[in-house]
């Protein structure tokens, strides 16, 4: 028996996303189809590589954004801790920094 790790769930995910069989998404991530069967039954775990091509495959289709830097998960996260009312306030602050002319970030 197999143990479906996170992984395995998101490759699996990610070509029935697409809407493509298994022979047509694994030449695209760089395996067989056969491998590509053992990662989603998680008989076999996927590499950070094969894992990054399935990420720039998403992205690259328009099923996926671009991922977010760490910075942005932790505003992210933080942001959806608020009540509305300080949500709205926060993204009134957001688009007004956004429309200021553009200043240099000072080195660290």
């Amino acid at each position: 028996m197999h143990k479906k790790t996170p992984e395995n769930i998101f490759i699996a995910a990610a070509r029935v996303r697409t809407g493509m069989l298994q022979k047509q998404f694994a030449p695209l991530i760089g395996t067989t189809k056969d491998t590509l069967s053992q990662y989603e039954t998680g008989a076999r775990q996927p590499s950070k590589r094969v894992l990054d091509k399935v990420r720039r495959l998403l992205i690259e289709r328009g099923f996926a954004k671009e991922p977010c830097s760490l910075i942005e998960e932790k505003l992210l996260e933080e942001f959806r801790q608020l009540v509305s009312t300080d949500q709205e306030w926060i993204s009134g602050i957001v688009t007004r920094l956004a429309q200021t002319p553009k200043r240099r970030a000072k080195p660290r």
